[in-house]
């Protein structure tokens, strides 16, 4: 499984409304109101590019499918 898709596995599990993410640094998601690392590897500058880059196509591909 790719690195990310357990990231976001956690994220649900913890029920946490934000996920921050940066290169060189541990994610951190805001749970009640308080931003806390996770217990997981530090974000590499790859997998950061690769999350973007995923999110953007899908984001470009839900505008091109509703005509925007």
């Amino acid at each position: 499984m790719p690195k990310i898709d357990a990231i976001f596995k956690i994220v649900l599990k913890e029920g946490a409304s934000d996920l921050h993410m940066v290169s060189g640094a541990k994610p951190m998601l805001r749970v009640q109101g308080e931003i806390r690392p996770i217990d997981y590897d530090e974000i590499s500058a790859d997998l950061d590019k690769r999350s973007f880059r995923r999110d953007h196509e899908r984001r470009t591909e839900r505008r091109i499918r509703s005509g925007r």
